[in-house]
């Protein structure tokens, strides 16, 4: 559902990038691809109840959930692309 999300998102920025009024111009087709961008909030909102998921487990069976490793491996996942973002765009 997440890949849904997010392809829907490029697939609108695509859109918007090659024919900005083309909700108007295209019909149907314009129409529908100006709406993609609905898939932010839908990818947002399902990688925040995945990542808080154990936490709410974790609260359910009374039990503590240790942040510092939960921290790291979502470092560990994020800043190399991030850091490969920046090389990509500094070129």
């Amino acid at each position: 559902m997440r890949a849904v999300a997010a392809v829907s998102v490029v697939a609108f920025h695509v859109q918007q990038g090659t024919h900005p009024a083309s909700h108007t111009t295209f019909g149907t087709v314009g129409r529908f691809a100006a709406h993609l961008n609905v898939g932010v909030a839908l990818f947002f909102l399902l990688s925040g109840f995945l990542l808080y998921r154990p936490f709410v487990l974790a609260r359910i069976q009374d039990r503590s959930i240790a942040t510092g490793p939960y921290v790291v491996r979502r470092l560990a996942r994020i800043v190399p692309a991030y850091w490969l973002a920046l090389l990509a765009l500094s070129f």
